[in-house]
């Protein structure tokens, strides 16, 4: 196993020469990642992830990252014991990615829809109460009141129903 400069994965990779393997967690990978690096967290690399693996990588040479370089090591040294012969690391991990300022995916979208949706409850929870203040009519505490008990029931099961509406009617994907 040996540890890859930043600047030689880079080459590889606009070659074709390389398969690049991030170990990192699925929200590691979400935030940001290296164009079509293959995720395979640590802790999913088992047996049958393996046989796969080396079915996708068909002989290629394979550099394993993750954010500092331990978790790409254990699995740089799995893919070894199962009988990989070209495995390195990428020395300083993706933050080595980072420094040497190449390019990454990044990924804000569930923090940006998370955003509209508080925004556009608060907006009805404030506009039904203003209208039922202004208007002295009780029934507009309804949308307020409808809307508190969909927040609860949301945190209980831990599935937003407004967020799937607004990705509708706004197209976010």
């Amino acid at each position: 196993m040996k540890a890859m400069d930043v600047r030689v994965l880079k080459q590889k990779l606009d070659k074709g020469e390389i398969f690049l393997l991030d170990v990192r967690t699925p929200g590691e990978h979400l935030k940001s990642h290296v164009e079509n690096d293959t995720l395979l967290p640590l802790d999913t690399l088992d047996e049958e992830a393996i046989n796969q693996l080396r079915e996708s990588v068909d002989g290629q040479e394979i550099c394993t990252m993750c954010v500092s370089g331990r978790r790409a090591a254990l699995a740089a040294r799995k893919l070894l014991d199962a009988g990989f012969k070209k495995v390195n690391i990428l020395q300083g991990g993706i933050r080595s990615w980072e420094d040497a300022e190449f390019p990454l995916v990044r990924t804000r979208r569930s923090r940006t829809k998370d955003r509209q949706v508080r925004f556009f409850i608060g907006a009805l929870v404030l506009g039904g109460t203003i209208t039922s203040w202004f208007t002295h009519q009780a029934w507009w505490l309804a949308v307020p009141g409808i809307l508190g008990v969909g927040l609860i029931f949301s945190g209980i099961i831990g599935i937003s129903g407004l967020s799937k509406v607004l990705r509708k009617v706004f197209r976010t994907h």
